[in-house]
């Protein structure tokens, strides 16, 4: 119908009084009554048609050009009939020749799609993967930091297997949270001091905290602490010094050191007959303990040596603890008899 040009001209009046009527019943809506969105929709679609023609016509283009090159110049005398037959068989190997492009395109396009769904299962799996990984590696790193039990758990796995009156048990968790209320306000105070710089003096450090001097003793554990600390969690491999964790005190505690031996007398309230005095050791004793500790050779002890230390230490601090309950009950005694002689 196409080739011949009166069946194609009214085949085309047809379609023009078609559309002429589709657009009176109101089926086909004016550009001016449309939104943005369906004009620019409309326009996408005219555009895709016009390049759909013009694709259409470069091929008839090429092909017509292709056609009048491979055809040989006619021969004196030729008969009409078998140039017929050779422009025939010579649009069959066309069609032919496109039939196998059309097919080769279509077969690279269902091998693309493969392609593209075992690429983005894969890049799925690689990204649950990674997912799978940063949550163990969080897991890790919280496992890795070092826990701090309450006072409560730590009394209780200090006196196990030891039976000791409840008011002994009392001025022990009494100890251990004045204790460690202590060194959480001091270590907070060393947080809020300025940076030192080379050229500065040792000895100007302020702080308006009362027991600030008083606490000195600990600077050097605490600072050596929050470093090893950093450089724990950032060290991924080194579990076994990241995964200890021992009861009552850090395990970069000195075990035999002076500063190590805590006794309730230095954590408790001060009452009116008690006479608190605190030895604050000064900073050049300090540098000088800290330099002979550090020149002296020492083995690197396991997690099991250090515990059973530190529970000798409690033991003697348990000791000490009945002691000072004991002195106290005999002071108490020795009030009560004085007032009834005097009275």
């Amino acid at each position: 119908m196409k080739s011949d040009p009166n069946s194609l001209e009214r085949l085309r009046e047809r379609e023009r009084l078609k559309y002429m009527k589709k657009k009176e019943k109101g089926q086909v809506r004016p550009t001016s009554n449309m939104n943005p969105r369906e004009k620019w929709l409309k326009r996408k679609s005219w555009k895709k048609n016009s390049q759909t023609y013009r694709d259409k016509q470069g091929v008839l283009r090429k092909n017509l050009t292709r056609l009048l090159d491979i055809t040989p110049p006619p021969s004196p005398g030729p008969s009409f009939q078998n140039v017929r037959e050779n422009r025939e068989e010579q649009q069959r190997e066309e069609h032919r020749r496109l039939s196998s492009i059309a097919q080769r395109k279509r077969q690279l396009r269902r091998r693309r799609a493969i392609l593209y769904a075992i690429i983005s299962k894969l890049q799925k799996s690689v990204d649950d993967e990674r997912r799978k990984g940063e949550k163990f590696r969080k897991r890790y790193q919280r496992l890795a930091k070092k826990v701090q039990s309450s006072p409560e758990a730590k009394v209780s796995e200090l006196l196990e297997n030891i039976q000791v009156p409840d008011t002994v048990k009392k001025r022990l968790i009494f100890s251990e949270k004045r204790w460690k209320n202590l060194k959480d306000q001091y270590r907070k105070e060393l947080k809020k001091l300025p940076a030192p710089r080379s050229g500065d003096p040792g000895d100007n450090v302020q702080s308006t905290w009362q027991f600030f001097s008083q606490m000195n003793f600990l600077r050097f554990e605490i600072l050596r602490n929050s470093s090893d600390t950093n450089l724990r969690i950032n060290n991924d491999g080194d579990q076994s010094s990241s995964t200890m964790s021992l009861p009552l005190f850090s395990p970069h505690t000195e075990i035999n050191s002076q500063e190590s031996v805590i006794t309730e007398t230095d954590v408790r309230s001060p009452t009116e007959d008690d006479d608190v005095t605190i030895e604050t050791p000064t900073n050049s004793q300090l540098l000088m303990n800290a330099s002979t500790s550090s020149s002296r050779p020492r083995k690197r002890k396991t997690a099991n040596d250090i515990r059973t230390e530190m529970l000798e230490l409690e033991k003697k601090r348990l000791l000490l603890l009945e002691k000072d309950n004991r002195i106290l009950t005999q002071h108490s005694q020795v009030k009560i008899n004085h007032k009834t002689i005097t009275t």
